[in-house]
């Protein structure tokens, strides 16, 4: 596991593409979306 505090902690080669990582729970996991600018939830720390 790779810690991570946001997304960008996240080292692209964690995934085989076009899986990208996501950081989850803070550890880095692989997600199923396509690019990085493919931003449909905003994760808020509020």
């Amino acid at each position: 596991h790779i810690p991570c505090h946001t997304q960008k902690d996240c080292p692209r080669y964690f995934c085989p593409p076009p899986l990208t990582p996501k950081c989850i729970n803070y550890f880095c996991k692989c997600n199923s979306q396509k690019r990085w600018g493919d931003k449909k939830e905003n994760f808020s720390l509020n």
